[in-house]
């Protein structure tokens, strides 16, 4: 069975310590961060580095943001080059940065117009967690696919 494609939006300490957890278990990565050299040597590792948010979701079945605050996830997602453009239906969009209740409520129904899952994932831990693959993930989502 071949494993799920996977984009990571936001290469910060948690989320770049995530996509080489990701990488080293050999999932197909496609990845974005603002600034293209923070992601330089994840591309060399062999992750696909996207121009977009856009770009990187629709080349994946799971997209996860790991980014600052709200005003960055908005963007990430519903910006002009948002992942959320073209998700594609199905795919499950996991939002791991600290956020606050309105602003996930709001992502879950943009994500349920576009036929997407969302699951809002807030982590535990820091970047020697996330490099060695013990985050602790707090998830909430909808029950239909409970």
């Amino acid at each position: 069975m071949s494993k799920p494609r996977v984009a990571l939006l936001g290469l910060g300490i948690m989320g770049s310590g995530m996509a080489g957890r990701l990488l080293s278990a050999n999932f197909p990565l496609s990845i974005y961060n603002r600034s293209r050299e923070k992601a330089k040597p994840l591309a060399d590792a062999g992750a696909y580095l996207a121009g977009s948010p856009r770009e990187a979701a629709a080349r994946a079945e799971i997209v996860i943001s790991m980014v600052a605050d709200d005003v960055a996830s908005r963007g990430v997602w519903l910006g002009e080059s948002g992942a959320l453009l073209d998700a594609a239906p199905s795919t499950v969009l996991i939002e791991s940065s600290t956020l606050t209740v309105g602003w996930i409520k709001e992502l879950a129904a943009a994500a349920a117009q576009r036929g997407c899952e969302l699951l809002d994932a807030p982590v535990t831990g820091s970047k020697p967690h996330a490099e060695s693959g013990q985050l602790l993930f707090l998830v909430g989502g909808s029950r239909k696919g409970a």
